[in-house]
């Protein structure tokens, strides 16, 4: 049978499904409480993600509340990426209270007033996504994306 109950498994301690109305795909943490987070605590099973080095996306809340988006090139001559653990040592570098991956390698970029402020590493460009982290102006004036 089918789990009814589609992403995170029921809780064991109350076989109550997480009520969940918005998440996203991320990790490893990176940074907690300002500590880089040392190892592979969530079991990520695949050791070429946290140990070669690869284009990077993170996110992090600095000591003063505020957001940072972080986006590392690599995959070409002058930027080879980051393994996890540089990562992490340039989010605690920036003052990152908490810190966390996101989807990176290819699909790896920073949009910002209608400009890349990145370079994908893809030749063809940047990637077609499934998901993403947007902010915008809630005052300002939408615009048709889809034109």
């Amino acid at each position: 049978m089918p789990n009814p109950y589609p992403g995170p498994a029921p809780l064991k301690s109350s076989g109550k499904p997480w009520i969940v109305k918005e998440g996203i795909g991320a990790g490893p943490i990176l940074l907690k409480s300002t500590f880089i987070m040392k190892g592979n605590l969530e079991n990520f099973s695949i050791k070429n993600m946290i140990d070669m080095r690869h284009p990077r996306s993170a996110i992090c809340i600095d000591t003063a509340n505020y957001l940072y988006f972080v986006a590392v090139d690599g995959r070409y001559s002058g930027s080879d990426g980051l393994t996890m653990n540089e990562l992490a040592q340039v989010m605690q570098g920036i003052h990152c209270w908490d810190a966390m991956n996101l989807d990176g390698g290819g699909s790896t970029l920073l949009y910002a007033n209608n400009k890349i402020l990145n370079r994908p590493s893809d030749a063809s460009g940047p990637r077609k996504v499934v998901s993403a982290i947007l902010i915008r102006d809630r005052y300002k004036k939408k615009v048709n994306l889809a034109q």
